[in-house]
């Protein structure tokens, strides 16, 4: 498969990853594309838009949750999802119906709605890649049907996925979410490896005429935690599973994100397993003792300020001091999208082209991925080899500084012929002008960051991840 084709394909993914969303909300993933939908009509729109016993800090008293199927509500505990992670996707197990059909969804902070293929959909039926399995509503006794259909419109708008809302119960760890609404991919036959969106933004980012519950204003509602509040350890992209040797011709299903099936992963070391912290804070996940909370920028997701990116620079006996990345005379500081259903960073393009010159002068812009292509042995491995990311923490100019090592930015290609020599890396970083839908930082980023997304507040909460160190 030639690079042009990977990228293509990696786009249908993340359209699906937002289903039907609003172009507005700037809510896209990486690499974007347009979305369309239609409701007979009118439009319904899939959007996109993200204290402890030992180590961790409750936000709730008293509260509680509903455990599983039983009706019996014990006091908040630490509840935390466990979250799974190959190449740089990161996904969770979620059950659809009665009794719960298992299905691995993409955590998505970018996109408000839960995402499943039907069982009986072309996807399941003829992909290569398949669907897990798919989601059968006739063998869920809680399916309800809705007379919603949706059409979605990716890439150049030639391909549709269509399908329609279902409401049934949903079972995200030991939360039970009862009539969940729930976006059913019906007719669809695309080339990759994944089985649905589990979207975590704004319910405001719906643009269905009638708005309903997303799965983030479920769990703490109804004597579930009532604090709206949820924390994202994605843990590093590359520590549980090392670098996949694959040909290009594999990469075509997935932009190289995702590249084969899930595998089982085991680690020795004691560190903290990628998770999904539902209502608390757990601070064995993150350095220091204080959460920095960044306001939003924007009403429809999980915007924030970047004011600057550095890295450190020093010639000979100069000591080291930090260089900015930055056009702050021609940018200023930038709005940038905390999205975990993105895989890389997508930002103005001469930034884009600096962080690149950073990591390596080999870097090359290949307009056909789109992307930067180096030679993997050109990239540094020093102990300053890092970027440092600083956001406005609150509106008294006080900021947050967060650092991302090169080895979050990139990811291992090797050449279609196998040849011996020297292997090809792809950097996750993308000019913002090849999609014109704002800045972005996906997992690339968020995968250096314990990430607290605070609806309530409308805020985020970043600290440097406790792998990191």
């Amino acid at each position: 498969m030639d690079p042009v084709q990977f990228h293509v394909v990696t786009a249908i993914i993340f359209v699906l990853a937002s289903v039907i969303r609003s172009v507005y909300a700037m809510g896209l993933s990486f690499p974007l594309t347009q979305r369309l939908a239609t409701h007979l009509d009118h439009p319904h729109m899939v959007v996109r838009q993200h204290l402890p016993p030992l180590g961790t800090q409750h936000l709730t008293d008293q509260h509680q949750f509903v455990k599983t199927y039983s009706e019996h509500k014990p006091q908040l505990d630490n509840i935390s999802v466990n979250v799974s992670h190959h190449s740089a996707v990161y996904t969770v197990s979620v059950g659809v119906g009665t009794p719960p059909q298992m299905q691995s969804l993409l955590v998505d902070t970018g996109s408000s709605d839960v995402v499943v293929f039907s069982s009986t959909s072309e996807q399941c039926r003829e992909s290569s890649w398949g669907c897990g399995g798919g989601y059968n509503p006739i063998a869920s006794s809680t399916y309800e049907k809705l007379d919603m259909p949706f059409v979605v419109g990716f890439g150049n708008q030639s391909d549709t996925a269509r399908g329609a809302f279902v409401r049934d119960d949903v079972l995200l760890g030991e939360f039970l979410i009862r009539k969940q609404q729930v976006a059913m991919v019906e007719d669809s036959l695309l080339d990759f490896d994944i089985e649905g969106v589990l979207g975590l933004g704004y319910k405001s980012m719906q643009q269905t005429e009638e708005k309903y519950g997303t799965i983030a204003s479920q769990i703490y509602s109804n004597d579930l935690p009532r604090r709206p509040l949820y924390s994202l350890y994605l843990d590093s992209r590359h520590r549980r599973e090392p670098l996949r040797q694959t040909s290009e011709k594999s990469l075509k299903s997935a932009f190289g994100n995702i590249l084969e099936r899930r595998s089982t992963q085991s680690d020795p070391q004691a560190l903290p397993k990628a998770s999904l912290d539902l209502g608390f804070i757990d601070t064995l996940k993150h350095v220091g003792d204080q959460m920095s909370f960044i306001p939003c920028t924007s009403e429809h997701g999980f915007s924030v300020r970047l004011t600057d990116i550095t890295f450190p620079s020093s010639t000979g006996l100069t000591a080291s001091k930090s260089v900015s990345v930055l056009d702050k005379q021609a940018h200023g500081e930038l709005d940038v999208l905390l999205d975990s259903g993105t895989i890389g960073i997508l930002i103005i393009d001469n930034i884009a082209d600096a962080i690149a010159r950073r990591i390596s002068p080999l870097t090359i812009y290949d307009d056909s991925l789109p992307g930067y292509r180096m030679p993997c042995s050109a990239i540094p491995t020093s102990g300053d080899s890092y970027f440092e990311f600083t956001f406005s923490a609150d509106f008294a100019s006080r900021t947050k500084t967060v650092k991302v090592a090169f080895s979050e930015l990139y990811r291992e290609l090797s050449t279609a012929s196998n040849t011996p020599g020297d292997k090809i890396c792809l950097l996750d970083i993308v000019r913002e002008s090849t999609y014109g839908i704002g800045n972005i930082l996906g997992t690339a980023f968020l995968s250096s960051v314990y990430a607290v997304f605070d609806v309530e507040e409308h805020r985020v909460g970043i600290a440097q991840a406790t792998y990191y160190m």
